[in-house]
């Protein structure tokens, strides 16, 4: 079992970005790209029952 502060959590939670990428290329629209959450991440955010 793993043992965090809150304050540590939420200083791990907030690495997790959404960026908006938006090619230079004709035709082709702006996507969105989240980074991909730690495994203690993956554990939080399942505990919370959040989906990326």
């Amino acid at each position: 079992m793993i043992r965090c502060s809150f304050p540590t959590i939420i200083d791990d939670l907030a690495t997790i970005a959404r960026d908006t990428v938006a090619p230079r290329l004709d035709g082709t629209e702006p996507f969105q790209v989240t980074t991909r959450p730690t495994p203690l991440q993956e554990k939080i955010l399942d505990h919370l029952g959040v989906r990326l």
